[in-house]
């Protein structure tokens, strides 16, 4: 066998491997966010639900009880929300990003 062609089917199944490698990688991070999103809806939806059925006096529309979860998880995911914190109200979490956006300090 022709040493070119050795080199040139090693090159090739490198390429290969490197392009599954990067399919996966892609599909799992789409797939990832994919499962947060269902998962949010899922929460805020319940939520929705059990305040129709069992708390007349705390009813909001859905798009609210929507961002409020969405808030929660991503202070969650930055680790601002934690049971070791103590209180925090989610809600004015999000009246603070609104004030500040990005959370950037005026100094």
């Amino acid at each position: 066998m022709d040493s070119t062609a050795l080199f040139s089917g090693f090159v090739g199944a490198v390429i290969g491997a490197a392009t599954s490698l990067a399919t996966l990688v892609v599909q799992n991070v789409f797939q990832n966010r994919r499962e947060s999103q269902r998962l949010l809806f899922e929460t805020a939806f319940k939520d929705y639900e059990l305040r129709i059925l069992h708390l007349p006096q705390n009813r909001a529309a859905f798009p609210v009880i929507l961002a409020y979860h969405k808030k929660m998880i991503e202070l969650i995911e930055s680790r601002q929300l934690h049971a070791g914190r103590g209180k925090t109200n989610p809600t004015d979490a999000i009246r603070d990003e609104r004030r500040n956006p990005g959370g950037r300090n005026g100094s």
